[in-house]
């Protein structure tokens, strides 16, 4: 029995039968609770700028309870970003900027595709940061 065990798993390893099939995307994830001090129960927009191309992450328009606030990633090659986060309401504008490292991982396992990156990142102040 051991043996058909054994030679169960070598045949999964080898064909990559052992895979699922979890998808996933290139992007950034944001730590909600960080701007909680910025964000009034009032409408406001999250814009996220990575190495100086922006788009709009989020538009609300009253309080959010979203734990995070997910940013896709396009065309990154580099083991760095820059990021740039400014909170809009109707009241005041708050920004934070900073470099974050990307990390890679495979959902599906060490051995089996896709391979993505990304970062989870919070806010410390007027920094951004890695989390």
């Amino acid at each position: 029995m051991l043996k058909v065990a054994v030679a169960f798993a070598v045949s999964v390893v080898l064909t990559g039968c052992g895979c699922t099939t979890v998808g996933c995307d290139d992007a950034l994830r944001i730590d909600a609770a960080a701007l909680a001090d910025w964000i009034a129960s009032e409408a406001f927009t999250i814009e996220v700028c990575v190495d100086g191309n922006c788009g709009t992450a989020l538009e609300v328009a009253g309080t959010s309870s979203l734990p995070w606030i997910r940013f896709p990633l396009s065309e990154v090659s580099a083991d760095e970003i820059v990021v740039e986060i400014t909170v809009t309401s109707d009241s005041e504008t708050k920004h934070a900027a900073g470099t974050v490292a990307l990390v890679s991982h495979r959902p599906n396992g060490a051995f089996c595709p896709p391979t993505c990156t990304g970062a989870d990142i919070t806010i410390d102040g007027d920094q951004v940061r890695s989390r």
